[in-house]
């Protein structure tokens, strides 16, 4: 049984005449990583916002979404799925150290907070624990995307969505978080969507890959 079954998954906004995703079938499998790969428009994000049901209201929506077998209205997929978004600068508070951050996320889901876990947390993404008393905007764009990452961790989670993770950074640190990324699922055993218009990035981490031009 796939960890995640999206199946004729349909979606239309309420100001749209068609819809924006049509009879659209994704399975993903304990430890596997499945890229989404479309173009801007080609629906990446209305599937991802599927899945974690954070649609407008009267948006229309067909199909089911199953997590374990389990549909996800039911389902508390917060805990077993995390999102690793695509601006890591606009999703860290500005105003929040790092250790701040991940305390507050670990709360908002129950889980430890200890010093001791947040500096776990730094260690699996290769961040020194000092890191954890800086601001965002003291470290960069590698560095937060890695914050970002150990945030998506936090929840001990069975699948990570990751939208666009390495977006706007420069080859050598995206080398470096696609390496990053490998030895998690080697070693935490995740299942993760892959959410890129870029082929490297699928060409180095994705098990198989869906076209949103050819589903459509």
């Amino acid at each position: 049984m796939p960890l995640l079954d999206v199946s004729s998954l349909s979606v239309t906004y309420p100001s749209a005449v068609k819809p924006v995703v049509k009879d659209f079938d994704l399975k993903v499998r304990e430890g596997e990583f499945v890229g989404l790969m479309g173009s801007s428009g080609s629906g990446k994000t209305t599937i991802i916002r599927s899945i974690f049901g954070n649609l407008p209201a009267g948006t229309s929506v067909e199909g089911t979404i199953l997590f374990s077998g389990t549909p996800m209205g039911a389902h508390r997929w917060w805990r077993d799925i995390s999102l690793v978004p695509q601006s890591s600068m606009s999703s860290l508070n500005p105003s929040f150290r790092i250790g701040t951050t991940i305390e507050e996320t670990c709360k908002a889901n129950n889980v430890d907070f200890s010093h001791r876990r947040i500096c776990e947390l730094l260690d699996v993404v290769e961040l020194a624990p000092n890191v954890a008393a800086q601001f965002p905007h003291e470290l960069s764009g590698g560095m937060r995307q890695r914050v970002c990452i150990a945030l998506a961790l936090a929840c001990n989670p069975r699948m990570v969505v990751l939208d666009e993770a390495t977006t706007g950074l420069d080859v050598l640190v995206e080398a470096h978080i696609v390496a990053l990324l490998d030895r998690l699922r080697k070693h935490l055993g995740l299942a993760a969507i892959l959410v890129s218009h870029d082929p490297r990035i699928m060409s180095a981490l994705a098990d198989s890959v869906v076209s949103l031009e050819e589903v459509q």
